[in-house]
């Protein structure tokens, strides 16, 4: 339960990586593709639920890319250079 508040900040950062791709792109493919390879890895390589992952990692509340805070720190720091970078080039610009 603790891991839910850590899922729904990280699923708005990743909304807010894949609207940076849409602006950079001007279309919805590069984030779809994004979120379709984002899923298919997460999944895969640390698995869901109860199954352990590829990585073998079982300690998914630090180490987990969609509930784990480390998963969050990493992509924030993502979040606010692709952030920036549309700023710089007019994204924000009415």
């Amino acid at each position: 339960m603790s891991q839910v508040p850590v899922f729904m900040l990280n699923a708005t950062v990743l909304g807010a990586i894949w609207e940076c791709y849409v602006f950079f792109q001007a279309h919805w493919s590069l984030a779809s593709v994004s979120h379709g390879v984002w899923n298919g890895l997460a999944y895969v390589l640390f698995g869901f639920g109860s199954h352990i992952g590829a990585l073998g990692i079982s300690n998914t509340a630090i180490y987990g890319p969609e509930i784990g805070v480390l998963g969050l720190l990493l992509n924030v720091g993502v979040a606010v250079a692709l952030w920036y970078r549309c700023a710089r080039e007019g994204a924000f610009a009415p």
